[in-house]
């Protein structure tokens, strides 16, 4: 049986993480680090890293809809509809949650969810280019060594705070690579993933 590791309600709904498969019927994604979203139901099936949902459909429905990480970012906006989406860097690279979809929604609340973050996310010197922004990336001698480590949190704030004004925007403070009770891929090559869901409440 899966274990509930985080929560947090967001208005009318919440935003939990499992430490693995609900015992419900969920909707998932062949989640491929892409920027493409769906709008209907998936089992897995659907090459994408996002959801649009009804936000009414969901608060008065059985629904449950669910990103997987092991380290990424799931990421929650509110808007005219709810956006609910995966991304890793590769994701970032592409402008995943400045596409077209994410600004039709004319978004008003971000909500970051567990992620690994910048004091476990090292990268090399070759990575640094894919991002335009030096202050994305924080050095540390350690050992005599120089080494890199990258804050794709402030890359989604400091992205999303430019594209969309007023935008509230909480994250869960949590690292994924830190913390004992999320899988990380970091931090011991897991082949597990975090349930990252949303649904009108809890269920287990």
């Amino acid at each position: 049986m899966s274990n509930l590791i985080f929560q947090k309600r967001i208005f009318n709904f919440d935003f939990y993480t499992l430490d693995g498969p609900p015992n419900f019927p969920v909707n998932f994604l062949r989640q491929v680090h892409g920027v493409d979203f769906i709008s209907c139901p998936s089992e897995g099936k659907h090459a994408a890293d996002g959801f649009i949902v009804d936000k009414m459909a969901l608060i008065n429905s059985e629904e449950a809809y669910a990103i997987l990480t092991a380290d990424c970012l799931p990421l929650l906006f509110v808007g005219d509809k709810i956006v609910f989406l995966h991304a890793g860097w590769r994701g970032l690279h592409q402008n995943i949650i400045t596409t077209k979809t994410v600004k039709e929604n004319l978004p008003t609340y971000l909500f970051i969810g567990p992620h690994i973050k910048s004091c476990c996310y090292e990268v090399s010197p070759a990575f640094v280019k894919n991002f335009a922004d030096p202050t994305l990336f924080l050095k540390r001698n350690q050992n005599g060594q120089e080494r890199i480590f990258f804050d794709m949190e402030q890359f989604v704030i400091r992205t999303a705070s430019a594209a969309f004004k007023n935008i509230d925007i909480i994250s869960s403070n949590i690292c994924t690579c830190c913390s004992k009770s999320f899988h990380s891929y970091r931090k011991d090559g897991t082949t597990a993933r975090n349930w990252n869901i949303i649904s009108s409440k809890i269920r287990t």
